[in-house]
């Protein structure tokens, strides 16, 4: 895709897809997305006893933990996959997806939260917005520490975290790995919109333009090219001519 063709598509998405959470019609359109999703997921708690079990297990850390390590997993194993050279070449990768995960929290937590308090953008979850007809999951699973509610949950900072890794899956390992991982992943944000902590569009449309606009950044030309070449250096990483290979080529 031609670069000014994707910067204006990125720009597009990641400027007016927020502004469309506040400005009617649109807000309207949201609101009421929200509202059907959370009360639909939300019921399943209260009236599948089984389900409400699985999902108090699936909304404590340790899930968490393992949500993590199965997406740093993923990687590990496309570095050791490598070998020699290009062993080295997916180190190099790997440091630069952890930078830009610095990058973007703290792009996220200097500029966007003063933003968000700013235009009084805090919102509170959707079990305390409506508190009548939300099941809480900590009162029917009291045996398990679960989030269930949110005092300012936009946008999603667990979901932004996923996105981004995702994101950056599927540059690296290609749509052939990175789709399915990513389909898989999905499971991990699913208990706190059930529970009740976030609204779906804290992620769609709080989390997600935030991991468009960082990975956008993140595989400019400009930006990747000298980065990585540090990165390369580091790793040891050269081409037989003995220069480090800038120019990335990602898997299919």
């Amino acid at each position: 895709m031609h670069s000014s063709k994707r910067a204006l598509y990125c720009l597009f998405f990641v400027f007016l897809m927020p502004v469309s959470l506040f400005v009617p019609p649109t807000k309207f359109l949201w609101s009421s997305f929200d509202s059907w999703f959370f009360h639909t997921c939300n019921s399943y708690v209260a009236h599948h006893p089984v389900q409400r079990i699985f999902w108090a297990l699936a909304n404590i850390k340790i899930t968490d933990l393992f949500g993590a390590f199965f997406l740093v997993g993923c990687f590990i194993i496309y570095i050791l996959e490598g070998e020699g050279a290009e062993r080295r070449k997916r180190i190099a990768q790997f440091l630069y997806m952890l930078i830009w995960f610095e990058i973007t929290i703290l792009l996220s937590k200097q500029c966007l939260n003063p933003i968000v308090q700013y235009f009084s953008i805090c919102r509170h979850g959707p079990s305390l917005t409506t508190p009548e007809t939300s099941y809480f999951l900590s009162q029917l699973a009291p045996w398990q520490k679960v989030k269930d509610f949110s005092h300012s949950c936009f946008p999603g900072d667990h979901a932004t975290i996923v996105f981004q890794w995702c994101g950056f899956i599927c540059y690296f390992l290609g749509k052939k790995r990175g789709v399915p991982i990513t389909l898989f992943s999905i499971f991990f944000l699913l208990p706190r919109l059930i529970s009740g902590a976030h609204w779906i569009s804290d992620l769609l449309v709080g989390s997600l333009p935030i991991v468009t606009a960082a990975l956008f950044l993140a595989t400019t030309p400009l930006i990747m090219d000298k980065i990585m070449h540090l990165l390369y250096r580091l790793v040891g990483y050269t081409t037989q001519t003995g220069d480090p290979h800038v120019h990335l080529q990602t898997s299919s």
